[in-house]
């Protein structure tokens, strides 16, 4: 379905006027594209974006865990990261209730990885890079065991911090 479409018959908006992306973009492309739009706009902001999340999830990181992000950022595709951890954020924390919290115990790059394979599915040794773009480069090899969920807010705030540091 293409997103004119869905607009006009789904969500009742009136035809908006003819642009490229009401011709090429379908209703699949809007998760892409509000994950796009919500990660750029909040790096860019001053304030928090995570304002409403629970203190329990924003323990601070002390001097070892900064200086092992700051490492291990080397070698993982921070842009997918940050991407990631905005999402799992947002659509996992933000509207957790007392009794579906996520154990603050919980390994960052354990959450993460099940996150994503219930979101895109499982990888196993026949999935090519190709097929699987999904798939956060050094994110298993290298990323920080030792940060848990406590840690989340933090360390996507850490991410977002080197990859501006970056340009």
């Amino acid at each position: 379905m293409h997103i004119r479409k869905y607009l006009h018959t789904t969500l009742s908006l009136p035809p908006q006027a003819s642009s490229k992306a009401h011709e090429y973009c379908r209703v699949h492309h809007i998760l892409s594209l509000w994950q796009t739009l919500a990660v750029e706009q909040a790096c860019r902001n001053k304030q928090d974006p995570f304002d409403d999340i629970g203190h329990e999830y924003r323990a601070d990181l002390d001097t070892t865990q900064r200086d092992n992000i700051q490492q291990a950022l080397r070698h993982i595709n921070v842009e997918q990261l940050i991407a990631e951890l905005y999402e799992y954020i947002t659509l996992n924390l933000k509207s957790s209730t007392y009794e579906e919290q996520h154990d603050v115990s919980w390994r960052i790059i354990d959450t993460l990885e099940a996150y994503m394979d219930t979101k895109y599915g499982d990888i196993d040794e026949s999935t090519t890079e190709e097929t699987y773009a999904a798939e956060i480069h050094g994110l298993d090899r290298y990323f920080p065991g030792e940060l848990q969920l406590q840690h989340i807010v933090n360390t996507w705030k850490a991410v977002v911090h080197f990859s501006k540091q970056q340009l």
